[in-house]
């Protein structure tokens, strides 16, 4: 990739990241809740409400809020918590590393899984290992995610007491959230291999290596599930971004400290510096998820380079 496509790549991305801040900035305003009252009260005087409202600068005009939302952009400065006092980058950056740790684990399970599946699919076309597969990846488009949250801790944790059921600690508590959270990605990722890897397998280039005498697993591996890596890498960096937004349901029904569950308890106490900031950081990070499979997708495909 030419230093001209990296930066055209990098504005894209700035420019994304800064219409979903100002976006949400304006349709947090909209949602109805004064957030002066809910950090005074029920039972507090009006004045003291009002008080409350020029403190935080909630009386200005909606213009001014944004004017200041803008300087704050360049320099990082993303506000105060309503809830907390506390500058938003201290309650954002202790979330970060388990949000990150349970979108990571869950979409890693499910390639290694999801590309396996999809590959004993392809070649075993027709069989009950491949309607199996067929039928799980259905399931696990179609079910809700906190449904099967719901199930698997009933399961699990509740009945068989093997793992338990939310909170964050050792690995054991990554398996249910994780688990729960990739599903969706296994279905996906396991049918986008199976059709990628067959339609490659009817190429001329496959039957010439056959007729070559070309190992069977040679020819799978290195020729067959190579080429058809580009819409499954595409894929993957779009899923990462559905993943990410997916961990907010799913920290929620776990307990999971991450920024899901932040932005979660920020909505309901109108928090908007909070919810600002976690926006802005999951808006980042899937920008640059699939800036970085774009970048793996020409590594993987010379004749991307010379487009």
């Amino acid at each position: 990739m030419r230093l001209g496509q990296v930066t055209r790549h990098l504005g894209a991305l700035l420019l994304t990241v800064f219409l979903v801040s100002v976006a949400t900035f304006f349709a947090m305003r909209m949602v109805p809740g004064d957030p002066a009252r809910l950090i005074a009260g029920q039972d507090v005087p009006p004045e003291v409400v009002e008080a409350i409202r020029v403190q935080w600068g909630l009386d200005r005009p909606l213009y001014v809020q944004f004017g200041k939302f803008l300087q704050g952009l360049p320099s990082g400065s993303l506000g105060t918590s309503y809830r907390t006092k506390s500058p938003v980058w201290d309650e954002v950056k202790p979330r970060l590393l388990p949000t990150f740790l349970l979108t990571v684990t869950g979409m890693g399970l499910s390639l290694v899984f999801g590309l396996g599946a999809g590959l004993l699919s392809a070649i075993r076309r027709g069989t009950w290992f491949d309607t199996f597969i067929a039928v799980l990846s259905t399931l696990g488009i179609s079910l809700p995610v906190f449904w099967v949250g719901i199930l698997l801790m009933m399961l699990f944790a509740a009945r068989l007491r093997w793992l338990p059921s939310g909170g964050f600690g050792d690995w054991r508590y990554l398996i249910l959230p994780s688990f729960t959270l990739g599903l969706g990605f296994f279905a996906s990722i396991s049918r986008m291999t199976r059709s990628a890897v067959l339609e490659v397998l009817q190429d001329d280039f496959i039957r010439t290596a056959k007729a070559k005498g070309v190992p069977h697993l040679r020819v799978l591996f290195k020729h067959a599930l190579r080429n058809a890596l580009l819409p499954i890498v595409t894929i993957s960096g779009l899923e990462f971004g559905r993943l990410l937004g997916g961990a907010v349901i799913t920290e929620s029904v776990f307990a999971w400290p991450g920024m899901g569950r932040l932005m979660v308890d920020s909505v309901k106490f109108r928090d908007y510096p909070t919810v600002q900031a976690c926006v802005i950081v999951l808006a980042a990070s899937i920008a640059l998820s699939t800036f970085f499979s774009d970048l793996l997708n020409l590594s993987i495909d010379p004749r991307l380079r010379k487009g």
